[in-house]
Parts: structure tokens; C-alpha cells; sequence
């Protein structure tokens, strides 16, 4: 979380060597003039490389383009986030490991959907919208067909019944929204995600009293882009999910908000495969030595 405060703010997101450059090419954005410069040894540029001056430009004209013409979701997912997913997937250095993709179609599997009280009405079909997910690995492979059968559907990591990703293991969730629309639509989205997501991991565990980790989600709406974090406690003999408020990354129609999402994308990339990855394989592979036992 400091460091994701750290990158919203700016402090080193933009490349020494380009600060020059972009400060004399966009003086109306102030937040370039800021302590924002990182260099070649800091850990910033252990996370990957950053965007190109020509990428910076047209992710901006992109979104300023959509903003203008108030383009639907739709729009939106296919102009500007699902292209900037890719974009920073292609620059982090876990490029091999940790991929993203479009999941509007996916829906959940009932049985980890969450409960709901009556006058609430029926869940949302669809969820959201990309998820960044883990690479199959050794480890991953070799549990995976050990996984229960799922009817019609066959072995999942997931709390999904979406095919493309049941042996990738989800990590990072992101639900996006048009401008000036769907703030508690989203949230509610990613409230019935995150919970059915924690149901899964819970499953997997076997019933074992260990910690499940914080998982990030991501919620756009429009050019803004902010982080929230979902955890999972016992109090007394409920389980309780907490989602802490969100923290505003960027607004990628100006070039210090595209290296502030860029930056932070790339953060949680590298606690995907270094914090996530590890807790996950440790998991299959405890829950593994259990059924045996």
C-alpha cells in the first residue's frame, strides 16, 4: 500500500532521462515538475520497463478521445483499458508469468457466489471486466487434474465457470466503468467478485486456519483508475470480508497519470509472481500433502 500511495502521487514513475524532455513537451501538467524521476538502479525499474514517449501520447489522445465522445463501457474496454493491460504486460519483467485478459463473459460459479438477503434482488450476471492471472508452473500443473470435477465444465483454479482461464490461477481483478457512472454499480461488482474469489481460495484450503492474502482490485471509471483491497478474517465463527477504500492511482488522459497507472499496474504484476504466486503454490501443495494423508 506505500508503495502504491507513493506511485499515485507520482514519486518515481517517470525515467530521469525523459523528465526533461516531457516537462518542456506538456508544461500544462503540472505533476511532472514534481519529485517524480527514478533511475536505471531504483525499484521502480525493477518492475519493468516504462511506456514510450509515443505510448504516453497515445493512451492520452486515446482517452481524452472517449472522454469526449462520453463512450460506453464497451467502448472504453476495447479503445483504451484492454489495450493499456496488454501494453503494461508486454513492459513488466514478469511478461512470462503473469498475463491479463478480457473476462465479460465469465460468470461464477455458483457455488462460491456469495449469500444475499432477499430484498437485495438477484446478483448481477455479469461480474467484470479483466483479471490479471498467474501462468501455469510446475506446480500449478501438476494439481490441477487434481481438482474436483466441475460439472459441465471440467477442473477450475477459478470461482468461475470460464474456460480460457481455469488453469490460471486469478490475482488481480479489475472492473471498469464510463465516466461519471457506476461508482456503487462496480463496487457492488467487485464486492460479489472478491467474495466468491475468497470462497474459492478458502475451499482449496481445506478448512485450514491460514491467513488468506489481500488481493487487489482495480476499479476504472473512465480515465481514472484506483486500487481497493479485499481481505478475509475470522471474527467469533464468522468469516468476514473487508474491502478498504480505494486508493486513486491516475487519470491516464494526462501523461503523469499514465506513468502513475503504468508504475502501479506494474507494482502489482511484481506482487503477483513474488508474494501471490508463492502463497498460492504453497497452498496446492499443502493441500495436496492433506488428501493424501
Amino acid at each position: 500500500m506505500r508503495r502504491l500511495r507513493r506511485f499515485a502521487v507520482g514519486f518515481g514513475t517517470v525515467p530521469q532521462n525523459l523528465r526533461a524532455y516531457m516537462e518542456e513537451t506538456y508544461p500544462d501538467d503540472l505533476d511532472l515538475a514534481q519529485n517524480v524521476g527514478y533511475y536505471p538502479d531504483s525499484e521502480r525499474a525493477n518492475f519493468g520497463a516504462p511506456p514510450t514517449v509515443r505510448d504516453i501520447a497515445c493512451i492520452c489522445r486515446q482517452a481524452l478521445g472517449c472522454q469526449q465522445r462520453n463512450e460506453i463501457e464497451a467502448a472504453w474496454n476495447s479503445h483504451m483499458h484492454g489495450p493499456l493491460l496488454s501494453l503494461v504486460g508486454e513492459l513488466s519483467t514478469h511478461r512470462s508469468t503473469i498475463g491479463s485478459t478480457n473476462v465479460t463473459t465469465a460468470r461464477l460459479n455458483p457455488r462460491f457466489k456469495p449469500m444475499v438477503a432477499i430484498d437485495q434482488g438477484p446478483l448481477p450476471g455479469k461480474v467484470i471486466d479483466f483479471v490479471f492471472f498467474l501462468e501455469p508452473s510446475d506446480v500449478t500443473e501438476s494439481f490441477f487434474g487434481s481438482l474436483p470435477w466441475e460439472p459441465n465444465h471440467g477442473h477450475d483454479f477459478n470461482h468461475t465457470l470460464h474456460g480460457p482461464i481455469a488453469n490460471r490461477p486469478v490475482a488481480i481483478s479489475v472492473e471498469t466503468k464510463r465516466e461519471g457512472e457506476g461508482q456503487s454499480t462496480g463496487r457492488a461488482q467487485l464486492d460479489i467478485w472478491v467474495t466468491a474469489h475468497l470462497n474459492r481460495l478458502q475451499e482449496m484450503n481445506r478448512g485450514e486456519e491460514i491467513k488468506l492474502p489481500m488481493l487487489p482490485l482495480l476499479l476504472t471509471q473512465g480515465p481514472v483508475w484506483s486500487c481497493l483491497l479485499a481481505c478475509r478474517e475470522r471474527h467469533g465463527d464468522t468469516w468476514i470480508t473487508t474491502i478498504y477504500e480505494r486508493i486513486t492511482l491516475g487519470d491516464i488522459t494526462i501523461p503523469s497519470g499514465v506513468f502513475k497507472v503504468t508504475s502501479s499496474l506494474l507494482l502489482l504484476m511484481h506482487w503477483a509472481q513474488t508474494e501471490f504466486r508463492p502463497w498460492f503454490e504453497q497452498m496446492l501443495m499443502r493441500a495436496g500433502n492433506m488428501a493424501k494423508d
